[in-house]
């Protein structure tokens, strides 16, 4: 594999004030994209905790004999699985917001000012994932969790679903 780099730059015009400024924005938006990317994860972590905290709750309701009218429980099952894939839903779409959020990043801005670096990493790498049969983004494969989710949820609606109507 060959490495791109760019012939026109010269190592002592590093000290130029217009390339130390570049430098220090080509840092702060390399710093933002990685904020995106915690912030990503958080998320995650915030919807997976409350998806599941949210089963939890409905099971412990399934051992209780908590007094409450039959068709209260059913419609408990029901409400809980709607909201849970209504979550699952907006978990997605805030996973597309945060890859659109990044892509523009990097191809509006880091991208752009890696053209001007001696090496553009970013762009190698990109290059080179893009030449692996076997790559899935993460953002395809994070998506695969929120439908997960929704399994048990849809679970929830039919079973409560079931007890309603028999």
């Amino acid at each position: 594999m060959s490495t791109q780099t760019n012939p026109d730059t010269n190592p002592q015009d590093f000290s130029s004030p217009r390339t130390k400024m570049l430098l220090d924005q080509y840092k702060l938006f390399v710093a933002t994209a990685e904020k995106v990317s915690d912030r990503r994860n958080n998320a995650n972590k915030f919807y997976i905790s409350l998806l599941s905290g949210i089963l939890g709750i409905i099971a412990f309701i399934l051992k209780l004999e908590n007094g409450l009218d039959e068709h209260i429980n059913h419609l408990i099952f029901i409400v809980s699985g709607l909201l849970g894939i209504i979550l699952c839903f907006v978990w997605i779409v805030n996973l597309q917001s945060y890859k659109q959020l990044n892509e523009a990043k990097f191809n509006a801005a880091i991208n752009k000012m890696e053209e001007e670096l001696p090496f553009q990493p970013f762009s190698e790498e990109y290059k080179y994932l893009e030449e692996q049969k076997n790559f899935r983004s993460l953002s395809r494969v994070e998506t695969i969790i929120p439908m997960l989710f929704m399994f048990p949820y849809g679970m929830l609606i039919s079973y409560g679903a079931f007890l309603m109507f028999s």
